[in-house]
């Protein structure tokens, strides 16, 4: 393997580790839950057990949803006719699963504009992760975004569709970093270090995910405003990281992602991972699912609903639920 195709699968395996496209086998027992996490599961749990699955594919993985405007449609990665990720879209309610990115490498982590007419996401189908946009849901050659070389993933649309949020690898310091890339002029600004960054509806801030400084891979929620002030840890678990951080359509709360420990020296997942949400100020955290299968990749939808990919069943789908805030 030559030393450029190493690296990008390296950069691959470190992606899909960190955003939950590795899955161990689910297995609780004897885990432990840590303190923070622990609640009385009598009463809490039944109001989100009306889950929806949204696809259903028997073989590969079905990631990263995204959600088109006026829930025309989802958009997910999936390796389900190949060993790559390619993009796909399914109406919520429909059956049929149509592809829309085609060519080498593996593209993930599509974002739909506010409007629903443009996708953006992740490839390294040149030979490094770079972001591609599709103008439009019929288009078969994506433009690249930007220039250069430095890892960048994770594209998240601000509100009024003009700039992009993303998650860029340093190559001075191998520290992933929040940029911002203004549509308009093709221009770009390091904003924070961080990784997986989301728009608040207000446009102003944005939340991601920082390693602690204790450990690497044990991450907790961050805000920031777009100018750089006022950076503020939401959320940091114990003895599990939080990941995948995504704001609701109001504003007011933050669902995420649980890491659970690791086995020493591997990048799987020991055991089942859950979604909560939490308010923009830290407060009123709750547990959205609890299940020994990942649950992973949460995406609030504009319609209220939180889709993820879960692998129940043995196989790795996109489904929703619908919280009550």
């Amino acid at each position: 393997m030559n030393r450029g195709l190493l690296a990008t699968s390296c950069v691959l395996a470190l992606i899909l580790a960190i955003s939950g496209c590795l899955h161990g086998p689910a297995n609780n027992g004897g885990s432990g839950e840590p303190a923070l996490y622990q609640t009385n599961t009598n009463d809490l749990y039944q109001r989100f057990r009306a889950w929806k699955r949204h696809t259903d594919g028997r073989v590969g993985q079905d990631v990263h949803p995204t959600t088109l405007a006026e829930r025309a449609g989802i958009v997910f990665s999936s390796n389900r006719h190949s060993r790559h990720y390619k993009l796909y879209m399914r109406h919520p309610d429909g059956y049929l699963v149509r592809q829309l990115s085609y060519g080498p490498g593996d593209d993930l982590f599509a974002a739909a504009a506010p409007t629903g007419d443009r996708v953006v996401f992740s490839s390294d189908r040149s030979g490094t992760w770079q972001l591609y946009l599709l103008e439009h849901l019929e288009d078969r050659d994506p433009k690249r975004l930007g220039e250069g070389d430095a890892a960048s993933i994770h594209p998240a649309w601000a509100p009024d569709g003009q700039s992009l949020a993303y998650s860029r690898l340093s190559p001075v310091s191998g520290d992933w970093e929040i940029w911002i890339y203004d549509l308009r002029t093709a221009t770009t600004q390091r904003l924070v270090s961080g990784l997986f960054a989301d728009y608040h509806p207000d446009g102003k801030r944005v939340v991601f995910q920082r390693p602690r400084q204790r450990d690497g891979q044990w991450y907790s929620i961050w805000t920031v405003q777009l100018d750089g002030t006022r950076e503020t840890e939401i959320i940091a678990g114990r003895d599990y990281g939080a990941v995948n951080p995504t704001w609701s359509p109001d504003g007011e709360w933050i669902a995420y992602n649980t890491v659970s420990p690791q086995l020493e020296g591997s990048p799987v997942t020991r055991s089942g991972d859950d979604i909560y949400m939490v308010r923009y100020d830290g407060r009123q955290e709750t547990r959205l699912t609890q299940e020994t299968a990942p649950v992973w990749n949460p995406h609030w939808s504009a319609d209220g609903a939180i889709y993820f990919c879960s692998a129940q069943g043995d196989q790795t789908a996109i489904w929703s639920l619908s919280p009550e805030t």
